[in-house]
C-alpha cells in the first residue's frame, strides 16, 4: 500500500484514507465546520443530496470538490463532531402535499410542529419541480377579490398574477398580509413565514378565523434557524401550493419575506465559495430566484397567485433584491411609513404602486375611474408642499381641485379597518360614483 504523504491537509488525509478503505458512495464523515460550512467526505457527491451527520444532524449538499462535499446544516449542529459519521437520506426530498395539511403548521420539511399529530397519508409530492410550461400555462384574466378596496380597485390582483408587496418596517406590512389571508377569494391559501420572530407567529395563526384556518397551510422557518432552512421553507410552501393548484383549485401563496429568502441565498453562495457582488449577494441570487418564482403560476387547470413581501431598507432603487423581484413579478404595491404614521391602513403608496394584470382583468369603465382616481391623488401629493403651507390657488391644476372637491369621500375609500373585507362588486360601486 502506498503511504499517506505526512505533509497532506488533515481533511484530504482523512478522504484519502476513506477511499482506500473502500468507503461506499453513499456513506463517509464530516471532515471539518467553518462558520455554517460543513465539508464532508463522500464516495460519491451529488447536489441537493440530504444529508444525516452523526445519526442527529440533517444537511444538505450545496457544493462540491471532487468526493468532498460542502454542505450547511437544517437545525443546529451544536455537539458535531469531527469525524462524526455521514449518510446520504435522499437526492430529492418527498412532501405529504395533499388536504391532509390544510389547517396545519409546518416546518421547513413539511412536517408538523402544531402539536396536532403527524399527517396523514403519503409523501409523494416532490420538493422541487420544473416551473409550468409558458404555452400550457392558463392566462391572467380573472381577477382575485382580496377584499381590500385600494388593492381591487387600483392595483387589482389578477389569478395567477405575481405581486411584490414592498414594504419599509412599519408600515403595516403583516398586517395586510393577514387581512389578505383571511378576505381573499381563494379556495386554499398557502403562508410561508420565512425568518419570522417567535412572538409573530402566534398573533398571525390567532388573526385567522375558523373558516380561513380551514383551508390554510402555514410553512414556518424561525428567525433562529439556519439561512438554508429559509429557503427550504420557501420551496415547501412552493411546492404544497403546486399540488393544490394541479388539483385545479385556485390558490394564494403568500410569503413574508421574500428578502429573507435572498439573504440566505447570500450565505448559501457565501459557504459555497462564490464570488459576490453588490451588496455581498452572489450571482447565483439571479438564477435561483428566477427559478422559484417561475414555479408561482397557472397551470393548465388551477391557478396559483403569489403575495411576496419584499422588506426595503432606506432607497428601494439601491437595493438589489426589490430591483430583482420586481423584474420578476407582474407588479408591485408599495406601503409608506409616512402613510403608516398618519393613521392610514393600508398605506398604499398609489403613485408607485402598479399592477401589469390590471387592463387584463377588469372593465374598461372600472379601468378608467381607476387611472381617474390615480391622476387625482398623484397630482395632489405633487401639490402637497403648497397645500401645507397655504400657497396653492384654487383653478392651478384641474386634477388637483378635482381631489380637494371630493376629498373627504377618497379619504373614506382608501382607509379601511384591519378585520374589514369589502366584497369586490361594493369596491367597484364605490370607485365608480366616487370618478363619475
Amino acid at each position: 500500500m502506498t503511504p499517506i504523504p505526512h505533509g497532506m491537509a488533515p481533511g484530504l488525509r482523512a478522504l484519502t484514507e476513506a477511499i482506500r478503505a473502500g468507503l461506499p458512495s453513499e456513506r463517509g464523515h464530516v471532515v471539518s465546520v467553518r462558520g455554517p460550512a460543513i465539508q464532508v467526505a463522500l464516495g460519491e457527491a451529488r447536489l441537493g443530496a440530504r444529508l444525516l451527520l452523526d445519526e442527529r444532524f440533517e444537511a444538505e449538499v450545496v457544493a462540491f470538490e471532487g468526493t468532498v462535499a460542502v454542505a450547511l446544516a437544517l437545525s443546529s449542529t451544536h455537539g458535531l463532531r469531527s469525524g462524526a459519521p455521514a449518510r446520504v437520506l435522499c437526492d430529492q426530498p418527498l412532501l405529504v402535499a395533499g388536504d391532509e395539511v390544510l389547517g396545519r403548521i409546518l416546518d421547513a420539511a413539511g412536517r408538523p410542529i402544531d402539536g396536532l399529530g403527524p399527517l396523514e397519508g403519503q409523501a409523494d409530492w416532490p420538493l422541487r419541480r420544473a416551473a409550468p410550461d409558458p404555452l400550457t400555462r392558463r392566462p391572467v384574466t380573472q381577477v382575485l377579490s382580496t377584499g381590500i378596496r385600494v388593492v381591487d380597485a387600483l392595483c387589482p390582483l389578477g389569478l395567477g398574477q405575481r405581486l411584490a408587496l414592498q414594504s419599509g418596517p412599519g408600515a403595516g406590512k403583516s398586517t395586510l398580509l393577514s387581512q389578505v389571508a383571511v378576505t381573499a377569494e381563494v379556495d386554499v391559501v398557502v403562508v410561508a413565514l420565512i425568518g419570522e420572530r417567535g412572538r409573530e407567529v402566534g398573533p398571525f395563526v390567532r388573526s385567522l378565523d375558523e373558516v380561513a384556518r380551514r383551508r390554510t397551510t402555514v410553512v414556518l422557518a424561525r428567525a433562529d434557524e439556519p439561512p438554508l432552512t429559509w429557503v427550504r421553507a420557501f420551496e415547501c410552501a412552493i411546492a404544497l401550493a403546486e399540488r393544490q393548484r394541479d388539483d385545479g383549485r385556485n390558490v394564494l401563496l403568500v410569503c413574508d419575506s421574500i428578502t429573507r429568502v435572498a439573504r440566505a441565498l447570500r450565505v448559501i453562495g457565501l459557504a459555497a465559495g462564490e464570488p459576490v457582488g453588490r451588496r455581498g449577494y452572489p450571482a447565483s441570487m439571479s438564477t435561483v430566484l428566477p427559478q422559484l418564482l417561475e414555479r408561482i403560476g397557472n397551470g393548465p387547470v388551477g391557478t396559483l397567485t403569489g403575495l411576496l413581501a419584499v422588506l426595503v431598507e432606506g432607497d428601494d432603487a439601491d437595493d438589489p433584491v426589490a430591483e430583482e423581484v420586481r423584474s420578476l413579478v407582474d407588479g408591485h404595491l408599495v406601503l409608506d411609513p409616512a402613510l403608516a404614521g398618519a393613521g392610514r391602513f393600508p398605506a398604499v403608496n398609489i403613485p408607485r404602486s402598479i399592477s401589469r394584470c390590471h387592463e387584463s382583468v377588469v372593465e374598461a369603465k372600472d379601468l378608467k375611474a381607476a387611472s381617474r382616481l390615480r391622476r387625482w391623488v398623484s397630482a395632489f401629493e405633487t401639490r402637497s408642499d403648497l397645500l401645507a403651507v397655504g400657497a396653492y390657488v384654487r383653478g392651478s391644476d384641474r386634477e388637483v381641485d378635482a381631489f380637494l372637491e371630493r376629498r373627504v369621500e377618497i379619504e373614506a375609500f382608501l382607509r379601511q379597518s384591519p378585520r374589514d373585507g369589502t366584497p369586490i362588486a361594493e369596491t367597484r360601486r364605490r370607485l365608480l360614483e366616487l370618478c363619475r
